[in-house]
């Protein structure tokens, strides 16, 4: 049975993607050599992806739907050079720490991993962000344009199922299954 590369994403509300975008007008024309992420594809990860055939997905999907997942909120911090303390590869929207993420992160992982031998998964601290941008080469002039402060609120209502396809030219997503709180 065919396995498919399938990730859990927090969506954006169109609103909050609109307001970043008016941000990110200003910044763009000075990254010519960067590739922005598009807007349709940004989310926040909630489990990395995992290689799945057809019934394991049906069962995740099942296991996830039945959990009594909250509406919250979340607040962002900045936009900056990514990721901090190593060589810059990407701009982030970087989100306040935030209990109800994590552990929304926590229950969906404890759950997952009691039925499923979860791929991918990194300890570390958690550093909730939207990646934006990605490139490969660190120009040192770009160094007095980021970081820059940003506060919006955004309203996190829901989690999806997406299918992840690796192209040279970047990931392409596909929504399976989208689960409101």
């Amino acid at each position: 049975m065919e396995k498919k590369r399938i990730f859990l994403a927090i969506p954006f509300e169109e609103k909050f993607k609109q307001e970043i975008s008016k941000v990110l007008l200003n910044i763009k024309p000075k990254f010519k050599e960067i590739r922005f992420i598009p807007q349709n594809y940004w989310h926040l990860t909630i489990l990395p992806p995992q290689y799945l055939n057809d019934s394991e997905l049906n069962k995740m999907i099942e296991l996830v739907q039945n959990l009594k997942l909250k509406k919250f909120k979340l607040k962002t911090n900045k936009i900056a050079f990514a990721p901090f303390n190593s060589n810059y590869r990407m701009i982030w929207l970087v989100f306040n720490n935030n209990q109800e993420f994590v552990s929304l992160k926590q229950e969906i992982f404890e759950t997952l991993n009691k039925e499923f031998k979860l791929e991918r998964i990194v300890e570390r601290e958690e550093i909730i962000h939207l990646t934006l941008a990605r490139f490969n080469f660190f120009n040192k002039n770009w160094s007095n344009i980021l970081p820059i402060t940003l506060t919006k609120e955004v309203d996190i209502t829901k989690i999806e199922f997406w299918k992840s396809n690796l192209k040279r030219t970047g990931a392409e997503y596909e929504i399976l299954k989208t689960i409101k709180f």
